[in-house]
């Protein structure tokens, strides 16, 4: 009796581990389908960067390319951006240009844009092309102005974890200036930047 008994345990033992066997891969399959995205609907990115930029040149009211006789400037700058999707974000970015002129006289630029990005996910890895349309102030000696800003350019970054990514950005900005009188003396400036960047995920 004994034996039966213990013949039938052992079966039944052998039946439960079979059973919770064929269950496990159905598991990890189901597993193995989820899609993470990198960036989720509502996600926040504020960015601090540093780095340089360059004056390429104006462009005068006559169609002519001339230098920008600028050194390359100090450049500062924050961003905010919030996903509409786990693609598109929609922010703002404002930055601060610290150039000399070639006369060692001080010029002053501070662009500030709403911003649309595009995110391609390439976990840990992101390419987020850009552009922004805003205005820049601009200040050369005690001279002001206030100027449209149109930006195109990418972000490059790379996610060292759920809350920081460090990344490479780098971006052309044309910013027109328009006299109606003297009209000779528009131009518009086009200006190249590379910065280095933090961005936390908020």
């Amino acid at each position: 009796m004994r034996l039966r008994i213990m013949i039938l345990l052992s079966v039944a033992c052998l039946g439960l581990q079979l059973s919770a066997e064929d269950a496990a891969p159905a598991s990890d399959g189901l597993a193995n389908t989820t899609v993470f995205e990198m960036f989720q609907p509502g996600d926040a990115l504020l960015t601090l960067s540093a780095g340089t930029s360059l004056g390429i040149g104006f462009l005068d009211a006559t169609g002519q390319f001339v230098p920008a006789n600028l050194d390359p400037a100090v450049s500062i700058g924050l961003s905010l951006s919030i996903f509409l999707d786990n693609h598109w974000a929609l922010g703002g970015e404002f930055s601060g240009l610290f150039f000399t002129t070639i006369a060692d006289r001080q010029y002053f630029c501070a662009p500030f844009a709403a911003r649309l990005t595009y995110a391609f996910d390439l976990d840990p890895f992101a390419i987020s092309p850009f552009v922004a349309l805003g205005m820049a102030v601009n200040v050369l000696d005690d001279m002001r102005s206030l100027n449209p800003l149109v930006r195109v350019g990418s972000a490059f970054t790379w996610r060292f974890n759920t809350e920081v990514s460090y990344g490479l950005n780098l971006d052309c900005s044309l910013i027109p200036e328009i006299y109606a009188d003297p009209a000779y003396q528009s131009h518009a400036l086009f200006l190249f930047g590379a910065t280095l960047s933090a961005t936390y995920h908020l």
